[in-house]
């Protein structure tokens, strides 16, 4: 498929990434198939296919299993899962891939990551019950590392303890959470 497909091997990610999958079992070509499976998770959620993506993106986790720990990449691949899990209504699996991205982005200093699995965390429930400690927690702790200069995810993050702070007594750090936003 490759060698005919030759640089137009779009429509054909799903079944590389399934071939190279079985071939890096045994050992071989592993690089290759996480990228064919991350490619192919990328074109499925692209297409709205989030079912599909969720299960490319859990096999390139299990080929990361079979090489050195390139816990960036992990981290990357789990925050993918995570938002492929989220978009096809699996909250509580999404839950549990952005809660160890945020383990690996705290332990290997990963500001835009953690950014990310706080915003994943975060979700999009209204809070109306107050803030939730933790996620209050994670979005200033992802505050804190991010760079100032990253203005986009400092928006977002700030937008969503914004949100967080809807039906709090804090008024004054809501408005000035948006405001920042």
């Amino acid at each position: 498929l490759e060698r005919i497909a030759g640089d137009r091997v779009i429509p054909f990610l799903s079944e590389l990434a399934h071939h190279f999958f079985q071939a890096a079992q045994s050992g071989a070509e592993v690089d290759k198939a996480i990228t064919y499976a991350t490619q192919a998770a990328e074109r499925a959620t692209a297409v709205l296919a989030y079912e599909e993506a969720t299960a490319h993106y859990e096999r390139a986790l299990q080929m990361l299993s079979f090489k050195e720990p390139e816990e960036e990449l992990r981290c990357d691949v789990l925050l993918a899962l995570g938002k492929a899990q989220d978009r096809a209504n699996d909250f509580a699996a999404a839950q549990q891939q952005f809660q160890q991205a945020a383990e690996i982005a705290r332990t290997r200093h990963l500001p835009s990551q953690l950014a990310h699995a706080a915003l994943g965390l975060a979700g999009t429930r209204i809070p109306i019950s107050g803030p939730h400690p933790t996620i209050m927690q994670i979005l200033q702790e992802a505050l804190a590392l991010l760079p100032q200069d990253a203005y986009a995810l400092r928006a977002q993050l700030l937008a969503r303890l914004a949100k967080e702070l809807t039906y709090s007594d804090s008024h004054e750090q809501r408005e000035q959470c948006s405001y920042e936003a």
